[in-house]
């Protein structure tokens, strides 16, 4: 497995300026998007997984045999300030990209329903078709 950790690492670090590219045009797209719903938002941070992060994360999964099965290789958040905005930008989101439901969660229906927490939508998504026939 420590042969396969170190060509995932390799393949990371030979893809990386990719990544940093893509977390770049999907910063600009969400706020586009966002823009053109008139959905109101606090912040979109996004982020590519540091190379430490992501070898602990082969590390304590054990499971990866190829760099596109790890999910939140590029990863973004967008604050709201209102719930139902939430709704709005999760409904965009689905309706703009590729949607892996499985392995998305929505934290919100796992709290207790007298529970006051941290409540947020984690969407595993990718470009969908029509999107990654476009230049950029």
């Amino acid at each position: 497995m420590e042969n396969n950790k170190h060509h995932l690492i390799a393949e990371y670090e030979k893809e990386l300026k990719q990544y940093e590219n893509f977390s770049d045009k999907m910063d600009i797209l969400l706020k586009e998007l966002l823009e053109q719903e008139k959905i109101s938002y606090h912040s979109i941070e996004n982020r590519v997984k540091e190379k430490s992060s992501l070898a602990k994360k082969i590390d304590g999964k054990n499971k990866y045999q190829d760099l596109s099965e790890i999910t939140d290789i590029v990863g973004c958040r967008i604050i709201s300030y209102f719930e139902i905005d939430v709704e709005k930008i999760v409904n965009l989101i689905f309706k703009e990209f590729k949607i892996d439901e499985v392995n998305s969660i929505d934290k919100k229906k796992i709290l207790d329903p007298d529970r006051f927490g941290y409540l947020s939508y984690h969407i595993i998504c990718s470009i969908n078709d029509e999107r990654a026939q476009l230049r950029e």
